[in-house]
């Protein structure tokens, strides 16, 4: 009795189109912002240092008046 139930539980489980039925195109989504947002991640870690050691050089040449 117990085994029927559990089948019957996990087909109605498996079968069941209650809830969201865009599931998969949400983790689809979801993904997809994930990778650009390590794509820009790494785009920002590539050039931060070069820009804060421009804006440190302007700021050094304006001060010394060069």
């Amino acid at each position: 009795m117990r085994k029927v139930s559990k089948k019957k539980f996990l087909s109605e489980l498996l079968t069941s189109e209650r809830g969201d039925t865009n599931f998969i195109s949400i983790i689809i989504i979801l993904a997809i912002v994930a990778f650009v947002g390590a794509m820009f991640f790494g785009v920002v870690k590539t050039f931060m240092p070069q820009f804060f050691s421009n804006i440190t050089n302007f700021f050094s040449n304006v001060l010394s008046g060069t």
